[in-house]
């Protein structure tokens, strides 16, 4: 049997509030860098809009 592979992109956008915006990063170290780990995974990134420069 051929097995086919698999991608899976899945995009999130939502809006921290003004009063996390400068701790965000430090926030979801814990998260950004297990999430990188995972197997297969080819990346994960924190992109910010310049349209909401909070």
């Amino acid at each position: 049997m051929l097995e086919i592979p698999v991608t899976i992109f899945i995009a999130v956008k939502f809006t921290v509030r003004r009063n996390y915006s400068k701790s965000w990063l430090d926030r979801v170290e814990d998260l950004t860098l297990s999430t990188r780990r995972k197997p297969g995974n080819l990346f994960f990134e924190w992109p910010r809009s310049i349209a909401n420069r909070c």
